[in-house]
C-alpha cells in the first residue's frame, strides 16, 4: 500500500511556517514529511538547519514519519551525522528515514569549509562514511580507518532508536549509487523521474539486490514529485514555460486538476512505490495546497 507524505523544501519555509504545516499535516494523517538539506542553494540561502527543524517537528507530533530528502553525507563529518540520526531517532521514537546523497552544490561546500570532491571521489567517500555510520549505530566501540574517515575507540550512545538503525535511503539514480543502494541501503529516494524511468531503476535496483539474497520486502521506495495546481494540465505547464528545467522534466510533475494530478499519481502508484512524497511549487498558499491533495487527490487513488 502506498502512503503519502509532504516534502518541505526548507528555504521557502520560515520555521514557524514549517512546525505549522508539519502540525497540519498530522492532524490531517498524512503519513510523513521530509525536508531538504541544504545550508546554501544557488537562488535561496534562507535555510534553517534539517536536524534542528526535524527535532522540533518530531517533539510536536506523535505518529507522522520524519526523514530527510537527502542529507548529503560529505558535507558533514560522519561520526557527527551518526550522533545527530541516533539523537532525533530517540526524540521521534523510531520515526526517522534517512534519506541520503553524495552532494552536489559546490558553492555550498565551499561556503562552509568543506572540500568538494570529484563526483566519483564524493560517491566513495559516501559509502565510505555510511559504513562507518552503521558499524557506530551497532557496534559498542568502533575503531576505523579508511580514506577519508578516521576514528579511534568511539562510542556513540544512545544508540538509534531503531534496531539495527534507521532506514538509508539513497538519493541518487546513477549507476554505481544504484548498485549502493542494493549492497548497503534499505531504500531509495530519488525525484524528477517519469515513471518509465523509475520503473527502469527500480528493476535495476533489485536485480542488483537479487544476486545478493536480497528481496523486494527488504528495500522502501520513495519518491518526490512537484505538484502545480492548475486548472488543467496545459494551463500549467504554459504558466512556467519559461523555466528550462520545468520544460524538460514535466512528465515528473503532477500538474493540473485534481482529476488530472490524480491519475499522474496513480501511475507511480500501480508501479509499487511505498512513499510518495509531494513537493509543494508555491507554499505562500500551502494550506490551500494540502487541503487541495487531501480533499480532492488522495481520495481519488486506488493503493
Amino acid at each position: 500500500m502506498t502512503i503519502f507524505g509532504i516534502n518541505f523544501q526548507l528555504e521557502k519555509y520560515s520555521v514557524d511556517l514549517a512546525l505549522n504545516t508539519a502540525q497540519l499535516l498530522e492532524d490531517l494523517g498524512f503519513n510523513a514529511i521530509f525536508v531538504n538539506d541544504h545550508y546554501m542553494k544557488p537562488n535561496d540561502s534562507n535555510s534553517p538547519d534539517a536536524y534542528l527543524t526535524l527535532s522540533a517537528i518530531a517533539a510536536q507530533t506523535k505518529k507522522i514519519l520524519i526523514g530527510t530528502a537527502v542529507t548529503p553525507i560529505p558535507f558533514r563529518p560522519a561520526p557527527l551525522i551518526a550522533k545527530m540520526v541516533a539523537t532525533l531517532d530517540n526524540i521521534s521514537k523510531g520515526r526517522f528515514l534517512f534519506g541520503v546523497g553524495a552532494g552536489r552544490i559546490e558553492t555550498e561546500f565551499e561556503a562552509y569549509g568543506v572540500e568538494f570532491l570529484l563526483s566519483a571521489d564524493r560517491v566513495t567517500q559516501t559509502v565510505e562514511s555510511l559504513k562507518l555510520i552503521k558499524r557506530m549505530w551497532t557496534e559498542k566501540k568502533v575503531t576505523f580507518k579508511g580514506v577519508y574517515n578516521k576514528v579511534k575507540d568511539s562510542v556513540l550512545l544512545p544508540k538509534p532508536f531503531q534496531k539495527p538503525h534507521p532506514p538509508i535511503l539513497i538519493g541518487s539514480r546513477g549507476p554505481r549509487m544504484c548498485k549502493v543502494t542494493a549492497r548497503l541501503a534499505d531504500g531509495w529516494i530519488p525525484i524528477f523521474l517519469t515513471q518509465e524511468e523509475y520503473k527502469q531503476q527500480m528493476e535495476k535496483i533489485l536485480r542488483e539486490a537479487n544476486k545478493l539474497g536480497r528481496r523486494r520486502d527488504d528495500f522502501t521506495f520513495v519518491h518526490n514529485i512537484p505538484y502545480i495546481p492548475a486548472m488543467n494540465r496545459k494551463e500549467g505547464i504554459k504558466k512556467y514555460s519559461e523555466n528550462q528545467f520545468f520544460r524538460a522534466r514535466n512528465e515528473s510533475f503532477a500538474i493540473g486538476s485534481p482529476r488530472e494530478c490524480a491519475q499522474q499519481l496513480q501511475g507511480y502508484i500501480d508501479l509499487g512505490i511505498d512513499l510518495i512524497l509531494i513537493r509543494l511549487y508555491n507554499v505562500h498558499k500551502f494550506r490551500e495546497q494540502i487541503l487541495t491533495i487531501h480533499h480532492k487527490i488522495l481520495p481519488r487513488l486506488s493503493s
